[in-house]
């Protein structure tokens, strides 16, 4: 997908740099800061006293994000930074953290796991007060242990891999796992009387094999659906006529496609000119415009989200407004919110920690956990073993003419 256009680049020194480059997002004083960046409009962020409140802040605290910005995740990548530089401009217009104000270097992994390694190390040795991991599954399953045995907080977004939060105390989901809201597909297939499924999965990519699997298997049997198929397909692979032709001549009541990238739309224009009519059923990887490609074709089309424009809590209103401010044409999608909500999330910690080190950013992360906050996404609410993994209500939202509308809401 196409980066959008970026009006907040003369506040923000922004720039993406591959490999071991990086980028820094300065500070903007209040001076600079545009009406949309006022205090009033922070979701999620405390106006109080932090919890912590005794840490003396450095001028500037420096925190790394090694994301994906180009490859095969590097359109969410791209996104996920938009709503984490809107969010920076509204904390540091408002001045949230004093006078001391977070700058973010940004080392684009290309969607490459020994890329993201080798760039986790340099940040692992930096001085760096946390990191915002990578977006794929290999990519965090091989990042956190070196973020872990440094002891560096460690920020998961949209990577939703659930083995991670296993691997180090250091970590906490800043993103909602699409594992807990997937379930609000089950009720639509239900309501339109789907008795069979078909699914689709990428084979190599750990949570979508999962949910491929495992907890699509496992819901559809729940709901007297027959599994009629499941085929995994790796991630790369372009040749997906054979694949819907098959399935097509199954015809199920629905088929579900656990993939990302074009593969989405690709498969959906080879299953409706192969003569498929039935239902169509996907993931998070739908969003942000990645169907337009199959054009009418993706009419009707499904998939649960944590976040839709249309969402009508106060701060998902006033997130999407700011949005719309601040890239004028453009509409946010759910990576952009998570990547807001990340940004708020980062900046609560840092409010509530006792010290500006690493060790005391992992006491304010536990603080902000345990207090939850409402954000671009809404209602957040950290649980598990040390409260390190998040849930929100969540969205199933339908593709029609290029706009997602909401048919179900969590």
């Amino acid at each position: 997908m196409k980066p959008r256009s970026n009006p907040l680049r003369g506040r923000l020194a922004v720039g993406v740099l591959a490999g071991a480059a990086a980028l820094t997002l300065a500070a903007c004083s209040s001076s600079s800061s545009s009406s949309s960046s006022s205090s009033s409009s922070a979701a999620g962020a405390s106006s109080a006293t932090s919890a912590g409140g005794t840490a003396k802040l450095p001028a500037t605290i420096p925190v790394a994000y090694v994301g994906d910005q180009t490859g095969a995740a590097g359109y969410v990548g791209v996104q996920l930074l938009e709503g984490m530089k809107l969010r920076l401009d509204e904390l540091n217009a408002s001045h949230f953290l004093g006078n001391s104000t977070i700058q973010l270097t940004v080392k684009d992994t290309q969607s490459n796991q020994q890329n993201a390694i080798s760039l986790m190390n340099q940040v692992a040795s930096s001085n760096a007060l946390a990191v915002i991991g990578p977006l794929l599954s290999n990519e965090g399953l091989a990042t956190e242990p070196i973020a872990a045995k440094a002891g560096l907080p460690y920020l998961e977004a949209v990577n939703e891999d659930t083995q991670i939060l296993t691997m180090g105390n250091n970590i906490y989901r800043t993103t909602v796992s699409q594992l807990l809201y997937n379930p609000l597909t089950i009720p639509y297939l239900q309501k339109n009387n789907v008795t069979s499924v078909a699914m689709v999965y990428d084979s190599d990519n750990p949570t979508l094999v999962q949910v491929g699997t495992q907890q699509y298997p496992s819901l559809l049997k729940k709901a007297n659906m027959k599994l009629v198929s499941s085929d995994g397909i790796p991630i790369a692979d372009t040749n997906v006529a054979s694949l819907a032709s098959k399935i097509a001549g199954e015809n199920p009541g629905a088929v579900g496609l656990m993939v990302i990238g074009p593969q989405n739309p690709d498969l959906i224009t080879a299953l409706r000119n192969d003569g498929y009519k039935g239902i169509i059923f996907g993931e998070t990887a739908m969003q942000a415009g990645a169907l337009k490609p199959a054009g009418a074709l993706a009419n009707g089309v499904v998939y649960p989200m944590d976040y839709t424009p249309d969402l009508t809590y106060p701060t998902s209103q006033a997130f999407t407004k700011a949005f719309e401010a601040a890239y004028p044409g453009s509409t946010p999608n759910a990576y952009d919110a998570e990547g807001y909500d990340t940004m708020t999330f980062l900046a609560n910690a840092i409010k509530d920690a006792p010290a500006a080190t690493r060790a005391g950013l992992l006491k304010g992360m536990a603080a902000v956990a345990a207090k939850g906050f409402t954000g671009a996404v809404g209602p957040l609410k950290w649980f598990g073993p040390g409260n390190k993994n998040v849930t929100t209500p969540g969205v199933l939202v339908k593709w029609e003419n290029g706009k997602e509308t909401i048919a179900a809401l969590g």
